[in-house]
């Protein structure tokens, strides 16, 4: 059901609409009804504009001045048109609807005014003879209704705007029916790079709101910007509540603002101290009016940047403004609107009021002094004799032969706005005397070409005095740019960026491929960028494609990286890494496939990677390090990348490598395979075990190689490998697999492996006293699957479900590297749910897994909403967050290299300067000896308890054991 409008504005919308002769009725509905609607003199015309106009804010209440003043300039050039006697066969009627600044109501309120028109009416019900053409006329609307636009999508009407921030729309390919009378994004631009030409300038920032701008406008002024060879350092999206999303740090001298004046107002607040010497354009997305106080505002005394508002220039509007004055005086008393006007406006009454002050006591020019006309009010009544110079051309052009017996074919649409988009009316002398000598045509957008822009400088000068000032101005009939005097910046040079030959920031992406959201995601927008290439989920051969899995440590690793980057800089606060430059990172899920991953770094290599809606496009050049933690098959892919001739100058982070199986460029803090067999012999020596039998993951190459490392340092050793299991090659089969015969057992496999391996035991011909020294991955054969239905994540019921196949009398010692502390980082994979890490890429992970939507955007694609328990999955961890501490331990490595050599090329710390381009590659490359592997391992022991099980460090070295009496079962000799 329709949300109905709120009472008072049921009272106040028709007493508003009511004020000018020649109303022949308001449409009567039951007096319940949300819906009063306005239609004006003449109603039996042929042709008729429909509009609602947003008369009060979203909370019904207060007065929306410019809309009120466009109103009135709309129907007021409708009555000089419709009196004109030469317009007596084209006169034009209006219907028009007030409505709350809100969605719901632009759409409800609308679609009850198009039905009270008869645009619903089913063609065989209507009255051919007193059929009227319709014109809608879009007044000022948010850009990012989104239903509000798929609603006029569904429109066969010509419609028009007069509102800057609706002008948005037109970057819609869909409306293609819409015209405007107000400057677009795209008219704006022309002025920039006119303005650029002018000052031998090529380097610009471009800085927008993302709450005011679509992401189709903003492209739409980007690539007129890029087409006209103007080279943009970066756009970057801001969010006016936070202040951190603002904060520069490009190195061009130009940067350009899309925003309202309000929020320029705190762009230039929240940046003063980073714009020195800079010269900032202000282009409006609103028709926000500034006094001359609030300009003179924008500039801080003793500022060191320049601005420019750029604006469309507006006539005076004297005969108007007359008007509408004569309006308001005569009718306040009787129509609320124009009382609640007077009240907000003029903070005094026309109708005696309590608690206000007559607006009469301040004297009979008060009101005449005081109003200002909107920005809007001349925009609007050229719209309006748009429409009516459209209903001349169409009354006097030839039948259109595509329209006969039907108007709404794509043929007779395609010839009406042919028609339309030559309209050509100059105002004469029976027209109003504010706008005569202009000009309505329209170029091949549909835009008013007869507009004007200017440009007003605001700057203070070395005395503290703010200089205000004419001194740029365009007109798009002529296409030309005059400047009336020269830019300069506060400390008297001439205003000019130009980004250096063969620097970094002058190189563009030839080639921009959109980013796949379901298989890349954009973590952080940054300066630099880490890419993160993780098997998030698993290559399905027979549907090919990715789906994921219940059981997949390669989430607690993508986490990793968007903690460290959250927390590095904080947690290093007196080094100050990295000053003025953001860290970025991209994550890539290469899905466990070799040819997925190989795919995606070639993508990167040649192609930019445009992430949609962050409006931010990443290239090769941008990317300083990558990082991974894949499975054996994606990683052999992805390694080949960072051999000497593989092409990649960025060093590749990796917990998929230790010690000598790493590659030339690779950094791993993980100890060696040697220094494992080091830490196991010296565990065996300790206790005298010298003969022992091996299982081993043979498909697994980093528990093969362990395995090979460890049998040669143990022949050398004297140590005898009695027996060994390939248990990944054994057969499906339960409780019948001869256990090994030597009551010491070293494990080198998979944790999958290693309990599968135990299930099929036949525990009767396995030794009590057995001990199995787990190694890798093989810890893990403890820990549940989170989601896994043949898992239960219950204490209790784990420990007796591994109580079913290991018996109590074993004992379980696992040798595992000892990792950096991070009580941190703990925590922060504890709450790694879509709940607390709202991420695209884990939200998109858990619901492709459970079948379910976790947000709003998802219901299309899933047709349930998850439950709540749901939401609250965490992701699976290694075995005493192994993996995720040496992760973490290498990414701030590399963070405090990059540190270092930033600070050692761009000495001034005010950003990227090329020397860190040119140089990086070199010197990350002779400095990545400096992030050595640890070498220190911890044994635990693994206690299978009837209803817990504990894991517990025993020694934080391989080659001390302080309490040997705890383990009895492991005191005998061999």
């Amino acid at each position: 059901m329709s949300r109905p409008m709120p009472a008072s504005i049921v009272a106040w919308v028709p007493l508003a609409l009511v004020w000018v002769q020649g109303i022949t009725g308001i449409l009567k509905l039951p007096q319940c009804s949300p819906f009063r609607t306005l239609t004006i003199d003449p109603t039996d015309a042929k042709h008729r504009i429909i509009a609602a106009f947003p008369l009060y804010e979203s909370n019904c209440q207060q007065v929306r001045a410019d809309s009120v003043q466009a109103l009135f300039a709309v129907q007021w050039a409708l009555g000089v048109w419709n009196r004109n006697s030469q317009n007596v066969n084209h006169k034009i009627g209006l219907s028009v609807v007030g409505v709350c600044f809100d969605e719901d109501e632009f759409v409800t309120q609308s679609f009850k005014l198009l039905h009270s028109t008869g645009y619903y009416e089913q063609k065989a019900c209507r009255d051919q003879e007193n059929q009227t053409m319709q014109y809608l006329l879009l007044s000022d609307v948010s850009p990012n209704y989104l239903t509000y636009r798929h609603f006029l999508k569904s429109l066969k009407l010509p419609a028009i705007t007069f509102s800057t921030s609706t002008t948005q729309l037109k970057s819609d390919a869909a409306l293609d029916t819409l015209f405007s009378t107000a400057p677009t994004l795209e008219d704006y631009a022309e002025v920039v790079v006119g303005l650029l030409e002018k000052t031998n300038s090529n380097w610009i920032s471009v800085i927008y709101c993302k709450n005011s701008v679509t992401v189709d406008a903003l492209e739409a002024f980007r690539k007129k910007l890029i087409d006209s060879n103007v080279i943009v350092e970066s756009t970057t999206a801001v969010d006016a509540q936070l202040s951190a999303s603002a904060r520069l740090s490009g190195r061009s001298k130009i940067i350009v603002v899309l925003s309202n004046r309000r929020h320029l107002a705190t762009f230039l607040r929240w940046n003063a101290d980073r714009l020195q010497g800079t010269l900032v354009i202000g282009i409006p997305t609103t028709d926000q009016r500034l006094s001359d106080a609030q300009r003179l505002s924008l500039v801080d005394k003793g500022g060191q940047y320049s601005l420019l508002l750029l604006d469309s220039i507006k006539s005076s509007m004297g005969d108007f403004h007359d008007y509408f004055v004569e309006i308001l005086t005569r009718n306040s008393r009787t129509y609320s609107l124009l009382a609640s006007y007077a009240h907000e406006q003029l903070n005094c009454t026309l109708v005696h009021a309590p608690g206000f002050v007559n607006c009469k006591s301040r004297g009979d020019h008060y009101l005449a002094e005081t109003i200002a006309l909107s920005r809007t009010a001349e925009a609007a009544a050229m719209a309006t004799y748009a429409v009516a110079a459209m209903v001349r051309t169409i009354s006097t052009a030839d039948k259109l032969s595509a329209c006969d017996g039907d108007n709404e074919t794509a043929d007779c649409r395609r010839q009406m706005m042919r028609i339309l988009r030559s309209v050509r009316y100059t105002f004469g002398p029976d027209d109003p005397v504010s706008l005569r000598g202009k000009e309505i045509s329209f170029d091949h957008r549909f835009v008013l070409k007869s507009m004007q822009i200017e440009g007003q400088l605001l700057a203070t000068d070395s005395k503290g005095r703010t200089a205000d000032k004419l001194v740029l101005s365009y007109d798009k009939n002529v296409g030309k740019i005059t400047l009336h005097a020269p830019l300069y910046s506060p400390d008297g040079r001439p205003i000019r960026s130009v980004c250096p030959t063969g620097s970094h920031s002058c190189r563009t992406c030839s080639l921009v491929d959109k980013a796949d959201n379901q298989r890349a995601w954009l973590l952080h927008p940054g300066d630099i960028y880490l890419v993160g290439m993780f098997d998030l989920r698993r290559w399905d051969h027979a549907v090919e494609r990715c789906i994921p899995t219940s059981s997949n440590d390669n989430l607690s690793l993508a986490a990793t990286v968007v903690y460290v980057l959250e927390t590095v800089k904080q947690k290093y606060a007196t080094l100050n890494l990295l000053p003025n430059v953001k860290l970025g990172a991209l994550l890539v899920d290469s899905c466990g496939s070799s040819v997925q991953a190989a795919d995606a770094m070639l993508q990167l290599k040649r192609r930019c990677l445009a992430f949609e809606p962050e409006n931010v496009t990443v290239s090769f050049d941008d990317v300083f390090a990558f990082v991974t933690g894949q499975d054996d098959s994606s990683y052999a892919s992805v390694k080949t990348f960072f051999n000497e001739n593989g092409g990649f100058f960025q060093p590749l982070i990796s917990v998929s490598c230790q010690g000598e199986s790493c590659s030339s460029r690779e950094i791993s803090m993980l100890p060696s395979s040697q220094q494992l067999s080091k830490a196991l012999l010296a565990l065996m020596a300790q206790f005298n075990w010298s003969l022992l039998s091996v299982l081993v993951s043979s498909q697994h190459a980093a528990s093969l190689e362990a395995f090979k490392v460890f049998e040669t340092a143990a022949s050398i050793q004297g140590i005898c490998i009695g027996e060994v299991f390939f248990i990944d090659q054994m057969e499906d089969r339960h409780n019948n697999v001869n256990g090994p015969s030597n009551p010491v057992v070293a494990v080198f496999a998979l944790a999958a492996d290693f309990s599968r391996f135990l299930k099929q035991l036949d525990r009767g011909k396995v030794r009590s006293d057995t001990v199995f020294l787990l190694t890798g991955q093989s810890h893990d054969f403890i820990r549940p699957h989170p989601v896994d239905s043949g898992y239960s994540t219950d204490d209790n019921l784990l420990a007796k479900e591994l109580a079913g196949y290991a018996a109590e009398e074993w004992t379980f010692l696992s040798m595992l590297p000892s990792a950096p502390d991070s009580d941190g980082l703990a925590l922060f994979l504890s709450r790694a749910s879509p709940k607390h890490l709202p991420q695209a890429w884990l939200v998109t992970f858990w619901e492709e897994l459970l079948g379910c939507a976790l947000s709003e955007d998802s219901m299309k694609r899933f047709s349930t909403r998850c439950k709540e328990d749901d939401s609250r999955r965490t992701v699976q961890t290694s075995s005493e967050f192994i993996q995720e501490r040496f992760l973490m331990t290498a990414l701030e490595g590399w963070v405090i290299l990059t540190d270092d050599i930033y600070k050692k090329v761009c000495p001034e710390l005010t950003g990227l300067c090329d020397q860190f381009f040119e140089r990086y590659p070199r010197a990350m490359t002779a400095w990545l000896h400096l992030l050595k592997g640890h070498d220190r391992f911890t044994l635990y022991n693994i206690l299978l308890g009837k209803e817990k099980v504990t894991v517990e460090p025993v020694s934080h070295t391989f080659h001390q054991l302080s309490r040997p009496a705890v383990f009895k079962a492991m005191l005998f000799n061999l």
